[in-house]
C-alpha cells in the first residue's frame, strides 16, 4: 500500500511508509462471519488509482457496507493527492481524513486534516490557519474522541512526529507531551473508550523498532505495554469496552506480519492471524467490539484488500473487491450506524 508523506518527506515518508508499505497479514477460515450487530455501520476505506506506468497517480476515499456491497466515492483526489487515513465520529455523521502529495509528487504541500460529512460534502480544513510555516510542518494521523469533542492527530514540529489535542472545531490545540528525544517518532494516537487515554506507536530510529505505549491526557503520565523486540508496527485499535487493543507485528517469518491483541495493563498478549505468506495491517475494531476490520497483503483480488473477521480472528470475508488493473485498498475504519 502505497503510503504518503507529511510535509518534509523524508520525515513522515519514514514514519507514514512504515504504517503502510509494510501491510499485513491473512487468517483464512472457513467459518462465515457477518457484519456483527446493528450498532456497525459502514466501512471507509482509501483506494489507489495507478497510471498506465504503474505508479500511484492519486488516492481516494470510499465508503462501502460490511458485506461489500454499496461501494459510494467520498473524495475526488486530483492528480498526485492522497486522502486518507480516516476515522469516523463516533456518532457516524462525520469523517476526518489527511489530505497530502503524494511521495512521487514534486509539489511540497503540508499535509492537512480536513473534515467532512458522511456523504461527502461540507469539507472543512482543521489546519487551514493553525499551522503556522517554521513551527508547523503538516498535521495528520486524526483519531476523534469517544464523546466527538475533541480529536488527537499528529503534528510534525521541527522534523519530530509529537501527538497533540484539538477541539472538534479545529482549535484550542494542546500538545499531549514531546518525545523524549528526536531519536523518536510518535505516531497513530488512538483514544481509550473513557476519553482519558490515548495509545499510540513509538518508534525508536537508532534500534528501528517500534513499541506501543499509553499515556494518560490529564498528566502525560506514558508507560510502554509492548515490548520492543515484538516490534509492534502501527495504527492500535481500543476495543470499545476497553479491554483489549489490536495492532499488527511482525513474527518469525520475514517479511510477514500478524494482527495480535493485548490488554491495557500489557498483559495477554495474543495472536489472532497465523498463515504463511500474506500479511495484514491497518485494524480496527467494529463499533459494537464483536468484529475487525483490517487489510490483508496480497488480498484475493487485488494487491491489498480491506477484511472483516470475528475479534479470535475466524469468519474471514473480503469486502472490497478489484475495480482496475492494480489496485490496492486499504487503511480501514468501521463507522457507527448514524
Amino acid at each position: 500500500m502505497l503510503r504518503s508523506s507529511f510535509a518534509t518527506k523524508r520525515v513522515w515518508g519514514r514514519l507514514i511508509v512504515t504504517l503502510a508499505l509494510a501491510i499485513s497479514v491473512l487468517v483464512s477460515s472457513s467459518s462465515s462471519s457477518n457484519a456483527g450487530s446493528a450498532a456497525n455501520g459502514r466501512i471507509v476505506f482509501q483506494r489507489v488509482f495507478w497510471d498506465p506506468h504503474g505508479h500511484a497517480q492519486r488516492i481516494a476515499l470510499f465508503t462501502v457496507d460490511p458485506d461489500g456491497t454499496d461501494v459510494q466515492q467520498l473524495t475526488d483526489s486530483p492528480r498526485g493527492v492522497e486522502t486518507g487515513h480516516a476515522d469516523w465520529s463516533p456518532d457516524g455523521r462525520s469523517i476526518l481524513y489527511l489530505r497530502t502529495v503524494l511521495q512521487e509528487s514534486e509539489t511540497l504541500e503540508r499535509p492537512h486534516i480536513i473534515r467532512i460529512a458522511a456523504d461527502g460534502t461540507g469539507r472543512l480544513d482543521l489546519t487551514k490557519g493553525h499551522c503556522p510555516k517554521g513551527r508547523c510542518e503538516g498535521e495528520g494521523d486524526p483519531a476523534w474522541s469517544p464523546d466527538g469533542d475533541r480529536i488527537a492527530f499528529v503534528r510534525l514540529v521541527h522534523d519530530v512526529p509529537t501527538i497533540f489535542v484539538m477541539r472538534s472545531d479545529g482549535t484550542h490545540r494542546q500538545r499531549v507531551m514531546t518525545p523524549p528525544t528526536s531519536r523518536f517518532m510518535d505516531s497513530a494516537p488512538e483514544w481509550s473508550p473513557d476519553g482519558q487515554r490515548l495509545v499510540f506507536a513509538r518508534r525508536d530510529q537508532r534500534r528501528d523498532v517500534t513499541a506501543l505505549f499509553i499515556v494518560r491526557l490529564e498528566n502525560a503520565r506514558t508507560r510502554r505495554i509492548t515490548v520492543w523486540i515484538l516490534d509492534g508496527l502501527n495504527h492500535p485499535d481500543w476495543s470499545p469496552d476497553g479491554s483489549s487493543i489490536v495492532f499488527e507485528g511482525p513474527t518469525s517469518r520475514r517479511y510477514e506480519t500478524q494482527l495480535f491483541t493485548i490488554r491495557p495493563d500489557g498483559t495477554g498478549l495474543t495472536q489472532i492471524t497465523n498463515v504463511r505468506g500474506v500479511s495484514w495491517t491497518w485494524a480496527g475494531f467494529s463499533p459494537d467490539g464483536t468484529m475487525i476490520t483490517a487489510v490483508r497483503v496480497p488480498g484475493e483480488t487485488s494487491e491489498n484488500d480491506v477484511y472483516v473477521m470475528n475479534i479470535d480472528g475466524t469468519g474471514v470475508q473480503p469486502v472490497t473487491a478489484s475495480l482496475s488493473d492494480r489496485p490496492a485498498e486499504g487503511l480501514p475504519d468501521w463507522g457507527p450506524q448514524p
